[in-house]
């Protein structure tokens, strides 16, 4: 009975281990949004917009500027940063498979 427990134990330890190697099919874009004194800008609406990505997915920066998608497909996004007052930044960047990238973005007065 013991070594049945034990052999049960055992194969959920390695099919856990085999699911984690399975690796990651999505990735991750996060950045920061000064203003143009580079003080952390909070309240700038992020614009993610890719044609792997079925529509776009926008955010609003926090408190320090920072922002995140999460769960992105690979593929090559444009990401655009809009507040009242300034000017749109736009720049592109490629995701790739698994990984996560920075982008940040220095608004401008319009």
């Amino acid at each position: 009975m013991k070594r049945n427990i034990l052999w049960t134990a055992l194969f959920v330890l390695v099919g856990f281990g085999l699911a984690q190697a399975q690796g990651t099919l999505t990735g991750i874009i996060s950045g920061n949004v000064k203003s143009p004194d580079g003080l952390a800008f909070p309240g700038v609406t992020v614009t993610v917009k890719s044609p792997g990505l079925q529509g776009v997915r926008s955010s609003t920066t926090d408190q320090n500027g920072n922002y995140i998608f999460k769960a992105l497909p690979p593929g090559r996004y444009l990401i655009t940063f809009q507040v009242a007052g300034m000017q749109t930044l736009e720049k592109s960047a490629d995701l790739e498979l698994g990984r996560a990238i920075s982008i940040d973005g220095t608004l401008q007065v319009g």
